[in-house]
């Protein structure tokens, strides 16, 4: 055929096809007809991948919106290349981090949602072991509640089995905490705040999820389910406690039993690596 395809924008390549195709059956030449089937092969080729990547990953019943493309008073950071850090972890490579009182993010909603979930990053306690805090999310302009965040969960350290003490090569940054029972309309202002009693020294956030769940399940009939939360396991659920022990002790104690129930809330089972 007497060309060469090099790697350039696809316009490109078909508009150089389509000069020799012209020629070729302007004069005759047969080996034009093996251009015009390259040609509709290439055409479809590049159809059939902008459509296969025009939404990347899977289709999700939620909403995400990326922290960096949120008006932001923290600072972005990222995209970042360098492992053992927080961007290197983040989704894009990229996230913003609110360190200094009342710095925020905000975003408009797209759609109706009830429920939020944000992934979000905070500092390791000076010996390991993680820290406590609280976020301030705000709808429209006004207080909407304090949203429980923990680093408990996160911060790994070094090669595998890992440790919980604190060394030059971290990993494991990120958590969610999620809340819901909310009322989000399409083109409401959603805000992620550090109010002055928001203690962590930083807050790093890579995205927040915006859903329209569906209420929790009724409890199903008869007698062959447990409750985790019911007696005698008193599971919490709220994001924060560690819910591991009721859990186990439920699952431990069914011998007839076909199923488990966990309940409506957040259980929480630990995980921390090896110390």
């Amino acid at each position: 055929m007497g060309f060469h395809v090099i790697v350039q924008e696809p316009r490109a390549i078909v508009g150089s096809i389509e000069m020799k195709l012209k020629h070729s059956l302007l004069f005759g030449d047969p080996e034009g007809f093996r251009d015009f089937a390259f040609l509709f092969v290439l055409l479809a080729s590049v159809h059939f991948t902008q459509t296969l990547y025009a939404v990347p990953g899977a289709l999700v019943p939620w909403t995400t919106y990326e922290a960096e493309d949120m008006a932001s008073t923290g600072t972005c950071l990222g995209p970042g290349t360098n492992p053992n850090t927080v961007e290197w972890e983040s989704s894009g490579r990229k996230c913003v981090r609110l360190a200094v009182t009342g710095q925020y993010l905000e975003f408009t909603a797209k759609a109706a949602a009830n429920a939020v979930v944000v992934r979000y990053s905070l500092p390791d306690a000076p010996n390991g072991g993680g820290i406590d805090a609280t976020l301030s999310l705000y709808q429209n302009g006004k207080f909407l509640r304090k949203l429980p965040v923990t680093s408990k969960y996160t911060w790994l350290y070094g090669k595998y089995p890992f440790s919980n003490r604190p060394q030059p090569t971290p990993r494991n940054f990120y958590d969610e905490v999620r809340t819901k029972d909310l009322a989000i309309r399409p083109g409401d202002k959603l805000r992620l705040q550090k109010d002055p009693d928001d203690a962590a020294e930083y807050y790093v956030i890579d995205l927040v999820d915006l859903e329209d769940i569906a209420p929790p399940l009724a409890r199903p009939a008869g007698d062959n389910w447990l409750c985790v939360t019911d007696a005698p396991y008193h599971a919490v659920g709220d994001g924060r406690s560690d819910d591991t022990a009721p859990i186990q002790i439920c699952i431990n104690g069914r011998p007839a039993i076909e199923k488990e129930r966990l309940g409506a809330g957040r259980n929480l089972p630990s995980y921390r690596g090896h110390q």
